[in-house]
Parts: C-alpha cells; structure tokens; sequence
C-alpha cells in the first residue's frame, strides 16, 4: 500500500479488508459504492480523470481516508526501534569503565570509529542516537540523470507547503502551533540546492544501494565519492576538495568550516569496517552450559535463585552434556542439544517453575516474542498516539 497506489485504491482496500480495525480507530467509514477503482488527483491521466469525475464531498472522504491510512502507518513506524549494535555495547562498556568492552569491535572496526568521529568528519552530519542531524546537505552526489538532476530539498518546499496533507492541513489532527516547523520551513537559501536529508546509519550496512536514489551499490564507493568530493551538478556541494586548476577551484568556492577528507587504502577499508558494526547484532550459537540465547542485555543463565531482578521473565537455555546443575534443575526429559524455556518466579526472580521444550527453529522466534525490551531485530515500544497529519501521497 506504499508505492504505487491511489486514494480509492486505498479506500477500496480498507473497506474490503480492514473495515473493523480502521474503524476501530478512525468511525465509520465512508460509503464507497460507484466510485472507481483506481482515482487520484497525483495518478496518471485515467486516474486524474475519474478522479475530477467524484463529487467534491467525495472526494474529501476518500482523501480522508487516506490520510488516516497514512496517519496509521506514521503510527506503526514510530513504535519501530532499533535493536542494539555492537557499538552500542561498546560505548556503554567504555563509560562503565569496563575493559571487557574493548573486545565488542575488532581492532580495524575501532580505527574505523576514530576515523568516523576524527578525520573522516563523518560525524559532523551523522550524530546522534540515529546517527543523522536530521538535516540536508549537497554532498555532489552525482545525479541518475544527467540531463535532468534533482534539484532535491530547493524544488520541494513548495511542495510541501502546498501539500493538503502538511501538518497545518485540512486533514491534520495538529493544533496551529505544533507546526512551527512546517510555518518556519526555509525555502529561500540557495544551500538548499541539491540538498538531500542526512540518512541514519544503524544498520546501513544491509541498506544497498546509497545514497538519495541508489547511485552508489557499496559502503566503500560511498566513502571513496566523499573522499574525491566531486563537483556538484546542481548547487554547490559542501565538500571541501582539492580539484586544482578548475573554476570552482580558482573562485575560492568552497565551505572554509570544511577541510579535505583525506583517507588512504586501510582507511577507506577500516572506515568501511566500522559502518558494519552498525548493524544489529546477530544471534549466535551459545556457548557455555546453560547460556542465553538471542538476549543481548540479559545476564547468564544462572542456577542460583541469586540471579538479578535485571534477568528477563523468560530465558531460552540449551541442555549440554557437560551441564554442571543438579539433575531436579531441568526436564527428566531433556535431552543433549535440545533447547528449552524456563519461567521464572515473579516472587523469587532467577528461580525456575516452569519449563517448555521446542525446536532449534523456534527458538530465535520464541525469545523475540517473549523479551521484545531486548531481543527482536525490530522491537516495537508502546503505540504513540496517531496525529500530526499523514505522509502519504
């Protein structure tokens, strides 16, 4: 329902399959009956066409609808947060003071680190918990199209405060005044030129191809276009460059808080290194005789009824052959490589009560579902409130 849709498409589809939860949410949907099938004010020219063809009251209760749809999905959206990285431990490991920390990154994703903070000046635009300062930059990344480049962020604000769907529009749920952002939106600064928003970087490493239209398939040709600094092909890019002899050169145009990124071969690869130990971190066999499985913040399995209130309400733990409890401490009938569940006791926390055996396959599954603080890939927080207007088209 994201790319390549329309209003009554939308509409359509929220009648036929999720009338109760839209309602649910949102009253009573609008009667749908003889409006076609495929209509848009955005679409193609059949679809404009029936669309101009829809009384004006309907239209507004599709365009309604499809507001509310967007409004769900920019709901659903922000509830999604990140699991955390390798760095992430690293960096707590680091402010606890503890050396078992160093061991998180190898020693090439560490330079990479330094270099991402220090002389790559990455960190100049991705900062933060997302690693991104939420802005826009022309970094002369080299358009799809020559003949036509995309102006980006210049040719957009208009757009936006046009947009029925803004966040002071008719079918926003934002009072005046939270949308200061949109009412002091700049739309007259010439840096705006080629400027696209600053991506985040957790788990960039999975995202190829880059960059604001795929130009570029891999993290390293990614840092070696910030290392050449090319000319931009609209607006001026803010990368400092040492392009000797060239016009742009000879008129001194250049960003002066901006020095050359210059990086040599093991930098590039340490740098390219470090952007992998952004990506959340993977499941992998457990080692030990009663370990965690897929629980990243959760303490080792513990055969004491002294384990902390931190340990999570349930953890998977695998029998081995060399398990070294007492034989009341797990199933008669656990087997060697088998994996089961242990509930602990809400009273005594770290005390088993309960097991339950699954299958291997399960059990990254089953662990998700049971610690979603801590363990799933994509975990959801508590569902916000829906408002502020729709994104979608």
């Amino acid at each position: 329902m994201e790319h390549g849709t329309n209003r009554t498409r939308v509409a359509h589809r929220m009648a036929q399959d999720h009338r109760r939860a839209y309602e649910a949410i949102f009253g009573t949907l609008p009667r749908l009956e003889g409006l076609p099938g495929d209509a848009s004010p955005k679409g193609d020219a059949a679809e404009q066409a029936a669309w101009q063809a829809i009384e004006p009251r309907r239209r507004d209760e599709v365009s309604k609808v499809f507001a509310n749809v967007g409004k769900a999905i920019a709901a659903y959206e922000k509830s999604l947060q990140h699991e955390p990285t390798r760095l992430d431990g690293y960096i707590d490991a680091v402010l606890r003071g503890e050396r078992s920390g160093a061991g998180l990154l190898r020693a090439d994703e560490v330079r990479g680190l330094r270099l991402f903070i220090g002389k790559a000046q990455c960190v100049s635009c991705h900062n933060g918990p997302l690693m991104t300062d939420q802005q826009f930059h022309n970094t002369g990344v080299p358009p799809r199209d020559a003949a036509r480049p995309d102006r980006g962020r210049a040719a957009a604000t208009a757009a936006v405060r046009a947009d029925e769907f803004n966040c002071l529009g008719p079918f926003s749920d934002a009072r005046p005044e939270q949308c200061q952002e949109l009412r002091f939106m700049v739309t007259d600064d010439p840096a705006l030129e080629g400027a696209f928003k600053t991506p985040g970087l957790r788990g960039v490493a999975e995202r190829a191809p880059y960059m604001h239209a795929g130009q570029l398939a891999t993290l390293e040709q990614v840092v070696r276009h910030y290392v050449a600094a090319p000319h931009a092909a609209v607006g001026h890019s803010e990368l400092t460059h040492r392009h000797a002899g060239t016009a742009t050169a000879a008129a001194g145009a250049k960003h002066d808080e901006r020095s050359p990124i210059e990086l040599n071969e093991a930098e590039i690869a340490d740098l390219v290194s470090f952007l992998d130990a952004l990506s959340a971190q993977r499941s992998t066999a457990p080692a030990g005789p009663w370990a965690t499985w897929n629980c990243p913040k959760a303490t080792e399995a513990r055969r004491r009824c002294s384990t902390p209130r931190t340990l999570p309400s349930r953890q998977c733990i695998r029998i081995r052959s060399d398990f070294p409890g007492p034989r009341r401490r797990r199933p008669a009938a656990a087997t060697v490589g088998s994996w089961w569940s242990r509930t602990v006791r809400a009273d005594r926390p770290g005390c088993m009560s309960t097991w339950r055996a699954f299958s291997s396959s399960a059990v990254s599954r089953w662990c998700c579902r049971s610690m979603p603080a801590t363990t799933s890939r994509t975990r959801r927080s508590p569902a916000p409130r829906v408002g502020r207007g729709a994104r979608s088209r």
